[in-house]
This record gives C-alpha cells, structure tokens and sequence, in this order.
C-alpha cells in the first residue's frame, strides 16, 4: 500500500501541471479544433460522416468517436487531456495485470513506472485531441489481452467472445 501511495503521489505531481495548464499545440490540431466548433454538426452528421466514405472509412471507430468527442468538448482542452490520461492510465493497469499474471510482481511494477512517464510515447499522451486515433486502440487492444487473461483464468466463454471483440474495435480504430 506504501509503494501504491508514493506512486499515485509521483503521478500526481508530475500530470497536474499538463492538465491544468495543457492546451491545443500551434499545428493542425487547431485547425481540427477549430472546424469542428465552427461547423456544429448535429449528431446524424457525425454518425454519417465517421462510418460512409472518405478517409475515415478505414478507420470507422475511432472517426466516430473523435467526432463526437469533438463535438461535445470543443475547444476546452481539460476534458481531452483528463479523457486521454484515463485512457493510458487504464491501458497501463490493464497491461500491469497481465504483466503481474504472467510473470512477477516486480517486473509488473517495474513497469507500471516507466510505463507512467512516457518518453516513448509523449506523442500519444501529450496530444490530446489525437485521443481517438492513438489513446483508443492501444485501450482495445489492452481490454482484448485483459479478457484473453480473464478466458486463460477462468475457461469463461465471454471472456475469448469479449477479447476477440476489442481486438476488432481496436483494428478498426
């Protein structure tokens, strides 16, 4: 409980400047931004417009859920940047568990802290708006090896139909 309390304090004190303080970059990020205010396309559109056509058709999912996260948190960068840490944050307990399942405690935790601070991954984290195109798929994937974990536990059949299903989302993000 002592390691669990000075890790939460660590995380605690290094994520709270970025989302109080974070905001949108001076790329195309904006510009998404931006758009998408100015447009407020009601939610048929959105729906339409993520699943028929274009670019976003091979990438369905995760074009549904960024219009519609764009369209309810315009162009206030809190909720993008809290949306996105729960993401990692859930990904990293997810894998953390199966890590601790299938090997030991100390490489679980070992990685739980260089997982946390990610220098490898700063553009997935730090880009807030991007949530739906990096965040998700990695948040699928990590639910599908959860559930895989959960079948080889228990021989539950939901299990392998659940893990098979985020999987899905996950190549469709």
């Amino acid at each position: 409980m002592r390691l669990f309390s000075a890790y939460f304090l660590i995380i605690l004190t290094a994520y709270t400047p970025f989302i109080l303080n974070g905001g949108f970059g001076p790329g195309d990020d904006l510009s998404l931004i931006y758009s998408t205010v100015h447009n407020e396309l009601g939610i048929i559109s959105i729906l339409k417009g993520s699943i028929v056509g274009g670019t976003s058709s091979a990438r369905p999912v995760s074009m549904l859920i960024r219009s519609i996260v764009l369209n309810s948190f315009k162009d206030n960068p809190t909720p993008y940047i809290i949306l996105q840490l729960c993401l990692w944050f859930a990904s990293i307990g997810f894998i953390f568990n199966i890590i601790r399942f299938s090997m030991s405690n100390s490489i679980a935790w070992i990685f739980l802290l260089l997982a946390s601070f990610p220098i490898f991954s700063s553009t997935i984290v730090f880009s807030p708006y991007l949530l739906a195109e990096y965040g998700l798929p990695i948040f699928f994937w990590t639910l599908s090896l959860f559930f895989l974990k959960s079948y080889i536990s228990h021989s539950r059949v939901y299990c392998y139909l659940l893990a098979y299903f985020f999987l899905v989302l996950a190549l469709l993000s």
